[in-house]
């Protein structure tokens, strides 16, 4: 992970000072659900009729130690946040949103 990316995902975390979520998320919980650091995983997406696979970085994990829920991720090559449905065995997980910033992801949980 470069430093630009390091500072960015920290920047977002630092910005995400009122989230509540439907899946129990919030300010107060955010540092537990926070993968540090970042571990970067294979996810695939479809969007309209682009599809593809690509590396991106975990952020967030919404229930950490399970294969349950979603997880929050950083697309380095897009600066963009992504919303993500945990992967399978083969490690890959599926894209179901892009964002502009981390607190938009978390909210869209």
């Amino acid at each position: 992970m470069n430093d630009r990316i390091r500072e960015r995902i920290a920047e977002e975390v630092a910005a995400c000072n009122e989230v509540s979520d439907l899946h129990g998320v919030t300010t107060a919980k955010l540092q537990s659900h926070l993968v540090v650091p970042p571990r970067r995983s294979r996810f695939s997406y479809q969007l309209a009729q682009l599809r593809g696979e690509c590396w991106m970085w975990v952020v967030v994990d919404e229930q950490p130690g399970t294969g349950d829920g979603y997880l929050v991720v950083y697309d380095g090559d897009r600066d963009e946040f992504c919303l993500a449905m945990k992967g399978t065995a083969a490690n890959v997980g599926c894209v179901v949103g892009w964002y502009d910033s981390l607190h938009d992801a978390l909210i869209a949980m």
